[in-house]
């Protein structure tokens, strides 16, 4: 089974809403297919309207998650886990919002940059948008951003970068937290991100899934891991780091779910760590269950430096195993006090 995972960032839509969202004004007299006017006069407007109008309904609803396609598969989560998400969650109210346009606002003329600057109002607030005109006709130029306002969004999360650092492939490791400061259940299917480069475009965009316990219920928090793969890594700001999680609705019934598993012990020094260990799981509960132990490298004050997890393991009931955590890169270790060690469990169905 797979869902494919709509998304509406700058990042991802580039290459199709520029093409396929556009609706155009004829030829104007005196001008090349490709020039602007001296003026915008009241047919430009209405022109660049239409265009700004089939941009918005083409969007339609803005859904925001991971800023590519992404799936949710049984190789990906374990098929244990995946029966878990389809038999017991069950249907998940989407956190998808609908965006409408309602009138153009002001328009400018930027001859340096040769584009128009409009300001679209719609019902989630104002769009910036830079438009120019291609073969006779009015286009969009560059995205807007399609942020969600707290007033629009069903949910209300907090998020920080904790740490960076250059893995041995090359990636561009962006470490934080993402806290739940709403009263909603929030199933966390993942979290990607974009750096913005000079331009404003996002350069680099990447997607993990959450990799602790998926369920983030109001007040609670979890530490996200992004790796960044791109050619131009080492010139990007890790601090721009736009946080994209995706993100469903849930209840908080199911996020209680889960079986009840301990690890021991729960922490290791960072020597520990860096030489792998083996830590004992054990579960709580009669029925059998699935386990992961989550391990995340900390500085002295708490701070998360990296986020890495053990393979998941069987657990009958009432049950102990060793699992096996694996040996971390030295960057992600580097300046942790201690990595603490974090159990996440399931019912294992079937």
């Amino acid at each position: 089974m797979t869902r494919a995972l709509r998304t509406s960032l700058r990042a991802a839509l580039a290459a199709t809403l520029i093409g396929l969202l556009l609706s155009g004004c004829g030829l104007v007299g005196g001008l090349g297919d490709d020039e602007l006017p001296q003026e915008l006069s009241s047919s430009h407007r209405e022109d660049i309207e239409k265009t700004a109008r089939a941009f918005v309904d083409g969007v339609g609803r803005y859904n925001p998650e991971i800023a590519s396609f992404a799936t949710l598969t049984p190789g990906e989560l374990g098929i244990e886990e995946f029966k878990r998400f389809v038999l017991q969650v069950g249907a998940l109210e989407s956190a998808e919002v609908p965006v409408e346009f309602r009138a153009l606002g002001v328009t400018s003329i930027d001859a340096e940059r040769a584009v128009v600057h409009a300001t679209l109002a719609t019902t989630l607030g104002n769009l910036e948008v830079d438009m120019v005109r291609r073969g006779g006709r009015w286009r969009v130029a560059s995205l807007p951003d399609l942020a969600i306002p707290d007033a629009g969004a069903p949910y209300r999360v907090s998020w920080a970068v904790t740490n960076s650092y250059t893995s041995s492939s090359g990636a561009l490791v962006v470490v934080g937290t993402l806290e739940n400061v709403g009263d909603v259940t929030l199933l966390t299917l993942g979290a990607g991100g974009y750096i913005p480069g000079a331009d404003g475009r996002a350069v680099s965009t990447g997607t993990a899934p959450i990799i602790a316990d998926p369920f983030l219920l109001g007040g609670e928090t979890t530490v996200f891991r992004v790796d960044l793969t791109s050619e131009v890594t080492a010139a990007l700001d890790p601090a721009a780091f736009v946080l994209v999680p995706n993100f469903r609705l849930a209840r908080e019934a199911d996020a209680r779910s889960e079986t009840p598993v301990s690890v021991a012990p729960k922490s290791l020094t960072p020597a520990e760590a860096a030489a792998g260990r083996e830590v004992t799981v054990t579960n709580g509960d009669k029925r059998r269950g699935t386990a992961t132990v989550v391990a995340v490298a900390r500085a002295a004050d708490g701070r998360p430096l990296s986020v890495y997890q053990s393979p998941s393991v069987d657990l009958p009931g009432r049950a102990s195993r060793r699992v096996a955590l694996p040996s971390p890169e030295p960057a992600a270790l580097d300046g942790a006090a201690e990595v603490t060690l974090e159990p996440w469990g399931a019912e294992r169905l079937g």
